[in-house]
């Protein structure tokens, strides 16, 4: 059995994901599922309620060969949903695309800039 890539508050060292899975968390859901070819809508519904959200995860340490049990997963999105499912957007890449985009990182550069200028 595998490791997950990031622990589970590795997405605090990707904003982007840290905020989209604490503000849009169904969607991420559904894109993760999406990214291991799984019903998209289906499983952003399942989401909202934290078992559902814990049996998607068990779709993907199933899919990714990682170890872990649906009792943990369950734990895990009763407790923290939202460092959960950023932690499945890593490891899955699910919306890695809309992070790296040029205005993102033209929008991080000028926020970066006008930071050391105060």
């Amino acid at each position: 059995m595998g490791n997950w890539k990031t622990g589970l508050l590795g997405c605090i060292t990707k904003p982007g994901i840290c905020c989209l899975s604490c503000f849009v968390r169904p969607l991420i859901a559904g894109k993760n599922a999406e990214s291991i070819g799984e019903n998209g809508t289906l499983w952003a519904i399942a989401s909202f309620i934290p078992c559902g959200a814990a049996l998607l995860r068990g779709q993907i340490r199933k899919k990714n060969g990682l170890g872990g049990a649906l009792w943990s997963d369950c734990l895990l999105h009763w407790c923290c949903p939202c460092c959960a499912t950023g932690q499945e957007a890593i490891q899955t890449g699910s919306i890695d695309y809309l992070l790296e985009d040029e205005m993102l990182d033209n929008a991080t550069k000028k926020y970066n800039q006008e930071i050391t200028r105060t």
